[in-house]
Order: structure tokens, then sequence, then C-alpha cells
């Protein structure tokens, strides 16, 4: 699928080849995940069932939702469950979804917006395979565009939390991308965020470097008006990155 220029945005050509490749590589691993394939048919039949009945499925039931508890709430699904519990009824935001993310295997959750480039990509090829998309939700508000693009009806009004995992160190403006998260959370909301900040083996077409300085970068979450509450890694020598993992909580 060719990447449309849209006029609200000055594209570069990085930014073009790193969507191009995102797309590519995700519906990819879409249609060739056996994992994620079912678990996309398990989604959705849950999602019907949830119309019919109200039944929710257990927590632990999608990998999605269990390496959330496992990064940001020490393998602990009881904490995690507090923690969605405890958003379900209020504005919550996914920023860079990417074919699954969070907030759109909420489906219980009635204020969902997400924020991604490639949401109608995603949502094309997803119809094509199974007839349906999770992006079809009622309740979930998508906005396929680049994240750098400042959405004003959001603006203070996520009381909730933002996810931003595995975003940003595919765009062309990170700390646009950012400071937009900043100025949507309101006082007290949460932040929840990892990405990696640097690639050892440098980049391709997908991929930028932000950072090699991670204070540099705790920092520069602080100056949003973010007070740091935990944090995490996953181990260099895997991922071959400097990254980092935290829970924010809006306090200014």
């Amino acid at each position: 699928m060719k990447m449309e220029k849209k006029d609200e945005f000055n594209y570069t050509k990085e930014f073009l080849e790193a969507q191009s490749y995102e797309l590519a590589s995700n519906n990819n691993y879409t249609i060739n995940d056996y994992k994620f394939k079912t678990e996309t048919t398990f989604l959705l039949n849950s999602i019907k069932e949830f119309k019919k009945t109200g039944e929710i499925i257990n927590f632990s039931d999608l990998s999605v939702w269990g390496f959330l508890k496992t990064e940001f709430f020490n393998d602990s699904i009881d904490e995690f469950e507090k923690f969605i519990t405890k958003m379900k009824d209020k504005n919550n935001l996914e920023v860079g979804c990417g074919p699954c993310g969070l907030l759109n295997s909420l489906y219980w959750f009635e204020n969902r917006t997400i924020i991604d480039p490639l949401i109608d990509g995603y949502k094309q090829y997803q119809l094509s395979i199974h007839g349906d998309s999770w992006f079809n939700q009622e309740g979930l508000i998508c906005h396929s565009k680049p994240a750098e693009t400042i959405i004003e009806e959001l603006v203070g009004k996520i009381d909730g939390f933002v996810i931003c995992r595995n975003c940003i160190d595919h765009t062309q403006d990170w700390k646009l991308i950012m400071e937009n998260i900043g100025k949507y959370s309101a006082i007290g909301s949460y932040f929840l965020f990892w990405s990696d900040l640097f690639h050892f083996n440098g980049t391709d077409s997908g991929h930028f470097n932000i950072t090699n300085n991670k204070d540099y970068f705790r920092e520069y979450v602080k100056t949003l008006g973010y007070e740091i509450e935990s944090e995490w890694e996953m181990p260099e020598n895997e991922r071959h990155c400097i990254n980092i993992g935290l829970i924010a909580k809006k306090i200014k």
C-alpha cells in the first residue's frame, strides 16, 4: 500500500520510507504469525460476544496484555487489572497502536482514542483477511494521521492514561509527539511509555535514533510535567539498543 501525502503534515522522504517499512512489516507479521492470527480471531469473536452478553474475557488470555503486565506491572496480573479497572471510565489514548496495541483490545472501555498514521492501512488489511477489524469498534475513535499533528479536541482531555509503546523511534519528530502527549494529558493522568532510544548497529529505513543518554530523556519527560513513578528496560544485549520504559504521572 502506498503512503498518501496528507496536507496537514509536512512529510520527509525518510518518514515516508519509515511508514512504508512499518506497514509492510506489520502486515507481514499479521498474516504470517500463527499466534497473532489466532488471537485476532479470538479478539474479534470476544468483541461480538461482549456486545451480546457483556462478558469480558480473562486478562491473561491475550499476549498483548501479557507483555504489558510483564513490562509495566512487574508481571502482576492483579496490579495490571487494578490499573485497568481504575481507568475504564476515563478518557484514554494510545499513540502508535500498530496493528493491535492495547486500547483496541480493551473493548469494554467506552472512551478510547488511538492515533497512528497507518490505521487505515491496518484496517484495510484486517478486513481483507478476517472480514472484520477491531478498528471498527463502537466507542473507538481512530485518527489515522501522524502523531506530530495536534488534535485540538484532545488537549487536556485525557484523564486516564496515555500509552505510547514502540513508537517514537519510528517517527519524524519524536519531540513534537511527546509535546502533544503532554498537552493531551490532564493533571493526575498516567503515561505508560517504552521505546528504543539508540540502536547500536545503526538504523534501517524503519527506525530513527533518539538519544544515547537516558538521563537526558528522563529529564525531557519531566519538562513535560510528568513525575516518573517507575522505570524498566529490556536487556540491551538482546535488543542491541539503549531503551527505556516508564510509568509517569502528570503533575503540572
